[in-house]
């Protein structure tokens, strides 16, 4: 069975309409949804969030997605047909996200295929795929917006070895962006993460911060 984690916290506006949205399609799909919590009033952790639900899915893989993003069911069978050989794999090569007038559009009725997506870039850094008994926890150390995956990817591509070629892009709905107030800081923690792939080190890291 696979397990989508999402992490989740409502700010009473747009962030629960975009996953009002996506959450009623996932219901479509025959997977296991856990929403990922992260509880308090401080900056949300993803890290935190996504921890939590993978302690409660109860699937052989986990599929990680944001609570913004449109579910792609080509995408997660893909990915999920790739871990027999592999410990881990991307979903997306790109991401773009629709603008505020294309999502309100959808939130009254449009499809997202006839809604213009905006211009892509060409990386998707943290919608993966990782099986069950390869898990390797997030670093709860990383709190607010940004780069807590780019670390949780450089430790697993550094324990497993690299993804197989991802296509295709992530299509993401619009909702202002979040306080960047702790990314400086999370950046600096990123920089543990590179010595350790740099030093052949990965291993004793993940193990020092209780990852695995």
């Amino acid at each position: 069975m696979i397990s989508i984690l999402v992490p989740f916290r409502g700010d009473g506006a747009w962030r629960d309409r975009a996953w009002a949205y996506c959450k009623a399609r996932w219901d479509s799909l025959p997977y296991e949804l856990v929403i990922g919590e992260d509880p308090g009033t401080g900056p949300f952790s993803v890290a935190r969030a996504f921890n939590d639900a993978a302690s409660r899915a109860t699937g052989d893989v986990f599929v990680l997605y944001g609570a913004d993003q449109l579910p792609d069911r080509d995408r997660i069978e893909w990915a999920g047909s790739q871990l027999t050989d592999h410990h881990w794999a991307a979903l997306y090569a790109n991401t773009a996200g629709y603008d505020q007038a294309s999502t309100n559009a959808m939130y009254a009725g449009r499809s997202p295929d006839d809604m213009p997506l905006g211009q892509s870039v060409p990386f998707c850094t943290g919608i993966l795929a990782v099986r069950r008994d390869s898990w390797i926890k997030f670093d709860e150390r990383f709190v607010g917006w940004g780069c807590e995956d780019t670390a949780h990817r450089m430790a697993l591509e550094n324990l497993y070895g690299p993804s197989p070629e991802p296509i295709g892009t992530l299509r993401c709905l619009y909702h202002p962006g979040a306080s960047q107030e702790n990314f400086k800081r999370n950046a600096a923690l990123v920089g543990e993460y590179m010595a350790a792939a740099e030093t052949g080190t990965m291993g004793d890291l993940v193990k020092r911060l209780g990852l695995v």
